[in-house]
């Protein structure tokens, strides 16, 4: 889950909210996504073009390093019904719930079943709002 307080674009927050509010729940788990609702409420919001070019938000490529392992991977996040292939991580999963607002050189923590992961967000390659796509 959230752990800081996020900035977020409006349009981001009004979109996921929608989601919530028409019943797609975080990894089907209703208390879980009660908790990331409160979390997207209080987040700091601004018009899309005065989030920072390196806050993850919707639709937004980035690049995250394995703090354990060194290793880096790259993924977009998406919405529930893009996240069609690996690279794509749905806003409604725990992993992309955990990098939404989060900003290049911050570090994320991911809690598994397997035991707690650390990752840096090592860069923001693109971000829509960044980019002037305003609406995406």
């Amino acid at each position: 889950m959230l752990k800081n307080k996020i900035v977020i674009t409006k349009l981001d927050q009004e979109r996921i909210l929608k989601l919530l509010k028409e019943g797609y729940s975080l990894n089907s788990n209703q208390y879980l996504s009660q908790i990331f609702e409160k979390e997207i409420k209080k987040a700091q919001t601004v018009k899309s073009e005065k989030i920072p070019p390196d806050v993850i938000t919707m639709r937004s490529k980035f690049r995250l390093k394995d703090l354990g392992t060194g290793k880096r991977y790259e993924y977009t996040l998406v919405y529930p019904q893009e996240a069609n292939s690996e690279d794509k991580i749905s806003i409604l999963a725990l992993d992309g719930t955990a990098v939404f607002g989060y900003r290049k050189g911050e570090i994320v923590r991911w809690d598994l079943a397997s035991g707690t992961k650390f990752y840096q967000v090592d860069e923001v390659i693109y971000q829509p709002e960044a980019a002037g796509h305003w609406d995406l």
